[in-house]
């Protein structure tokens, strides 16, 4: 059984790699074996197709980065702090791996529905986490009362947008972005 799930492992590592560098229509199962160090028929043992691969790599990182994302944020005690931890993680993350998240944004389209629907789901999962920890600060008195999938929107929404700008587009203000300015902005605001 360990062996199995280790081969499995290797493959969806490999994939990735490989998809990544490819993107999905000219990668090829025989490139993604020999990443992986197994035959290419070992990969039709554990999926059905290139597309079911694909699938499940986007599904397996997607719920790794999910978990490691909570774990990383409950190490924080004070709640201010767990959003600022998100923020630096967030952009470690994407500076890592932005190059799977560019695939599934270049290629999940004509992928299908299967991925959107993991996405939606892990998305919904995150936004929720966000709007509980919003209405945990509520209740706390640490935030005034306001809609807490609205702010939990916004709070990502900002987030997810100051970082592509710094990372990926490095347009003329990617220089001038600092992270701890925008978690300010955040929290405290624009007004004087």
């Amino acid at each position: 059984m360990e062996k199995t799930k280790g081969k499995r492992q290797s493959i969806i590592e490999g994939a990735m790699k490989i998809f990544c560098r490819d993107g999905f229509h000219k990668a090829k199962v025989s490139e993604i074996a020999s990443e992986a160090g197994v035959g290419k028929g070992t990969i039709y043992e554990y999926f059905d197709s290139k597309k079911q691969l694909f699938i499940e790599m986007i599904q397996y990182y997607a719920d790794l980065y999910y978990e490691e994302l909570i774990a990383s944020m409950e190490k924080e005690e004070d709640i201010i702090d767990k959003f600022k931890r998100y923020i630096l993680l967030e952009e470690e993350v994407m500076t890592k791996h932005g190059d799977l998240a560019q695939i599934f944004m270049r290629e999940a389209h004509s992928i299908g529905l299967e991925v959107h629907k993991i996405m939606q789901s892990r998305r919904k999962k995150k936004i929720d986490f966000f709007a509980n920890l919003i209405q945990e600060g509520i209740h706390k008195d640490i935030f005034k009362n306001i809609p807490p999938h609205t702010a939990a929107l916004t709070f990502m929404g900002s987030v997810h947008h100051m970082l592509v700008s710094k990372i990926f587009l490095k347009d003329d203000f990617s220089e001038k972005i600092n992270m701890e300015d925008l978690h300010d902005l955040l929290f405290n605001g624009i007004k004087k």
